[in-house]
């Protein structure tokens, strides 16, 4: 019978525990999530964005209900430039089809632009969102447009 040493017995412990670790990891239904941030990284292993909030429900349906949300948008490439950040009290997000919504107040800024509006809903793939109530919109550039023939 072979018999480990101190040594062995350690880093057997050690690679069970690090095998454990995606397992532990997983969200599940009815899991509460607290003070957390959730990276999502892209098909080229760029971080696409990365959520944060204070409380966080996971339903049986695979919704993913989010207190003080904070999601940041990055470049999704080696830059990892962080284009936008998105705030709101209340959002249910969608994890698998990188969707969201609320109806609560929600916040964009961008470099570009700042937005508010409420009843919204978003799609992070396409960097697109809809704001049914309330919304409103301020450029930080000028606006270079030709609206002779509008009026």
């Amino acid at each position: 019978m072979k018999t480990f040493s101190g040594k062995s017995t350690f880093f057997a412990i050690i690679l069970a525990l690090l095998l454990a670790l995606p397992v532990a990891a997983q969200i599940t239904p009815h899991s509460t999530l607290k003070n957390f941030k959730l990276p999502k990284y892209n098909e080229n292993s760029y971080r696409a964005y990365t959520l944060s909030g204070r409380e966080g429900i996971y339903d049986t349906e695979g919704f993913f209900e989010v207190n003080m949300v904070k999601l940041s948008l990055y470049s999704g490439d080696e830059s990892q430039i962080l284009e936008t950040t998105i705030t709101s009290p209340l959002a249910i997000f969608d994890l698998e089809k990188d969707l969201a919504s609320g109806k609560s107040v929600v916040e964009i800024t961008d470099k570009d632009f700042y937005l508010r509006g409420e009843d919204w809903s978003l799609d992070m793939n396409h960097k697109n969102i809809k704001i049914k109530d309330g919304g409103w919109i301020r450029f930080y550039d000028e606006l270079d447009l030709d609206i002779s023939g509008v009026f």
